[in-house]
């Protein structure tokens, strides 16, 4: 590889700041990726079993999966303020909702659910996906602590990605990573 293919390789992964943060670890992502479209789908069958006493129709079941199926993998937000965490709740479920109730519109499947059942999953939905994101926050520690020992890293060549790649380290909070230091050629 070129130096300027080893460049553009770096540039283009330091400006990638939407993606998972570095250094994150299988246990944590995973909690993180699932919680989101979990957490929907589990108020959509806690509003059921409320409404259709204690039941999940098959209607209730299909919903379900293809909410799963819109919202996975869930968004990354340990590392984000509050204030973007609830937009973004906030613009994801309203994008997800809309387009629930166009396909119910369109294939007839709404008559399947009653209004009342729909109005209170729609509150309820961002809500518990909310909270458990902000349970995860301060579960996260923990979760670290469990995966076992901090894993030490080094970067080679102190330039301007390897300054960027480590003060990315340093920013991830959520990471099991202790930076050494640099080595330079």
């Amino acid at each position: 590889m070129s130096k300027s293919e080893a460049a553009l390789t770096a540039a283009t992964l330091i400006k990638r700041s939407s993606q998972a943060p570095i250094g994150r670890d299988n246990i944590l992502g995973t909690i993180e990726s699932l919680l989101g479209p979990i957490a929907l789908v589990f108020s959509l069958w806690a509003t059921a079993l409320y409404y259709f006493d204690g039941e999940l129709p098959p209607p209730v079941l299909i919903l379900s999966v293809l909410v799963f199926a819109l919202t996975f993998p869930g968004q990354s937000h340990l590392q984000s303020s509050f204030g973007r965490v609830l937009l973004d709740i906030a613009v994801n479920w309203l994008w997800v909702a809309g387009l629930m109730l166009a396909m119910g519109i369109a294939t007839g499947y709404l008559r399947e659910f009653t209004q009342d059942m729909l109005v209170t999953w729609f509150w309820a939905a961002p809500a518990t996906e909310l909270g458990l994101h902000l349970l995860l926050r301060s579960a996260a520690p923990l979760v670290l602590k469990m995966q076992g020992p901090r894993q030490r890293a080094i970067i080679v060549g102190m330039n301007e990605q390897g300054t960027a790649l480590a003060q990315r380290i340093r920013d991830a909070s959520y990471s099991r990573i202790d930076l050494v230091g640099f080595v330079e050629e």
